[in-house]
């Protein structure tokens, strides 16, 4: 299958990100075609071995190749999905995920981005590159422009890491559909860490507990591991019709907001599962634990949130469950 989506080549300098923590690039006419052919369905791909602890859920297809070895795998896992052990289907998508990852290694960078942490950046669409490790240690918000279609890519030399906690944000149109991550060694999720997009590794991807991925994970050459972790992948589908979490009838609103004092978080789960819920400060630091995987009902719900004893300033409430990751902001005043 072919992904078709656009990317707007950035122009600006990475001095200004350095200063200002915002990289706007300039319009450009160009297209960028993802070819992830079979492995397209795959939310978890490896070669090795796959190994998972705890509740984790799966939604997409689950594969392996040239190892058979999977352990943990929850009953009822993966949904919506299949597993293919060592088998010629596995082979084939594990050829084709080699194409998509040298094509996305092979695109011009048009954000040098080495030495950046990419915690509270807010990126436009782009190439961002890295000549060695990247580190994500808070909340780094994708910003579309309101193009839906609009495509960002991380090129990462070596090792990809995010601290616990840290969260991958969209906004004005950003779908994890459209977000690619091409790792040279091995990426690794930190404890409650949040992540949209398809990280394509050569050697291996670690998730911590709690950590959660809209996107896909997929390796080259060795394992992936979980612990506990909600994956949603996208089943498949072209980029641009890749639903969104709100498509998918996810949904989160915080009121009132700017609050003085206690808000009402609501949301609206498209199935029933377990809900996680947190509160982030804008360095990524949690701030406040309203859920732990409670089981809840499908349709509408909320709690209440309360502010007393909060520095005024902007937090990030956090709804996490296996259909995906949604956010919200809250201001504080006082």
């Amino acid at each position: 299958m072919t992904d078709l989506v656009r990317c707007t080549p950035v122009s600006l300098a990475a001095t200004l990100l350095l200063l200002t923590g915002v990289f706007t690039p300039t319009p450009a006419q160009s297209q960028i075609q993802v070819t992830l052919g079979s492995a397209a369905s795959y939310t978890i791909l490896a070669a090795s071995t796959i190994t998972i602890a705890g509740a984790t859920t799966i939604v997409g297809d689950v594969g392996l190749s040239p190892g058979t070895a999977i352990s943990g795998m929850p009953a009822g896992q993966p949904t919506g999905g299949v597993m293919h052990l060592g088998d010629p289907t596995a082979a084939q998508a594990q050829a084709d995920l080699g194409v998509a990852y040298f094509y996305l290694a092979s695109l011009p960078c048009t954000g040098p981005m080495t030495g950046v942490d990419l915690g509270t950046q807010v990126l436009t669409p782009g190439v961002y590159c890295f000549d060695s490790s990247a580190q994500l240690t808070g909340v780094l918000t994708l910003d579309a422009l309101g193009d839906t279609a609009a495509v960002f890519v991380f090129q990462v030399g070596s090792t990809l890491t995010l601290a616990g906690n840290s969260a991958v944000v969209l906004v004005n149109g950003a779908r994890a559909a459209n977000v690619w991550w091409q790792v040279g060694s091995s990426a690794t999720l930190g404890i409650g860490s949040s992540l949209s997009g398809s990280v394509l590794a050569q050697a291996s991807i670690g998730l911590a507990q709690g950590a959660t991925v809209a996107g896909r994970l997929q390796v080259r050459t060795a394992a992936v591991t979980m612990d506990t972790n909600a994956i949603t992948g996208f089943g498949g589908v072209n980029t641009l019709d890749a639903p969104s979490s709100a498509a998918s009838g996810l949904r989160l609103a915080v009121a009132p907001s700017p609050a003085a004092g206690n808000a009402q978080v609501r949301w609206s789960l498209p199935a029933a599962g377990g809900v996680w819920l947190d509160v982030l400060d804008v360095q990524g630091r949690r701030v406040a634990t309203l859920m732990t995987g409670e089981s809840m009902a499908a349709g509408a719900g909320s709690r209440g949130l309360e502010t007393q004893g909060w520095s005024p300033g902007v937090f990030l409430v956090r709804l996490r469950t296996a259909q995906g990751t949604v956010t919200q902001r809250v201001v504080v005043q006082r």
